[in-house]
């Protein structure tokens, strides 16, 4: 019998979403996440990475500056950082990567 590597187990999606929701609401509670993004649904997609290695797509909709400032784009990127950290800390076999999705329905009428 074939198991596929890169599907997750219930416990393993359930300890993934609870790590990325746990670190960016500590982010947007200690006002480290950028004021122009706001975190909408995410969505997880197991599969394959290019090497053949299990690994998770972290699609995040957000709703940000379409020019976010170099210290925004620096904060967002520690931000991901600490969550590639945490969800590996977590025994996550998966190695995140992540998606960004304007959401137009979110943006303020200009």
């Amino acid at each position: 019998m074939h198991v596929d590597k890169a599907l997750a187990t219930v416990d393993e999606v359930r300890k993934l979403q609870r790590s990325v929701k746990t670190r960016l609401d500590l982010a947007r509670k200690s006002g480290r996440l950028p004021h122009q993004v706001e975190i909408g649904d995410k969505e997880f997609l197991f599969g394959e990475d290019t090497n053949g290695d299990p690994a998770v797509w972290i699609s995040v909709s957000t709703k940000s500056d379409p020019r976010p400032s170099d210290d925004d784009v620096a904060q967002l990127a520690d931000l991901l950082d600490e969550i590639v950290v945490e969800v590996l800390e977590s025994g996550a076999r998966h190695w995140p990567y992540f998606r960004f999705h304007a959401n137009e329905s979110v943006h303020d009428a200009a």
